[in-house]
């Protein structure tokens, strides 16, 4: 009787680190799906920022080829004025 005590003892225990091992791992996989989440959301935020720091780059590159039109156009009048 002692024998098979222990045989089932011993079961019980081999079934709870069985458990002990999948929810470790269950937690792990938990973990990298929310990590992996995270880099995508910052991912897609990452390209949001590039496309505005690019929207801007282009509207002052915009702004400084009216700037530069305008003292062609002074410049021009000053010109003709002397």
């Amino acid at each position: 009787m002692m024998a098979l005590g222990e045989i089932v003892g011993a079961a019980i225990g081999l079934i709870t680190m069985a458990g002990s091992v999948v929810l470790i791992y269950v937690s792990h996989e938990r973990k990298m799906a929310i990590n992996k989440a995270e880099i995508n959301y910052l991912r897609i935020d990452l390209t949001k920022v590039e496309k505005r720091v690019q929207d801007l780059e282009d509207k002052l590159v915009n702004k400084i080829d009216s700037i530069m039109e305008k003292l062609k156009e002074i410049e021009i009048k000053i010109a003709g004025n002397y």
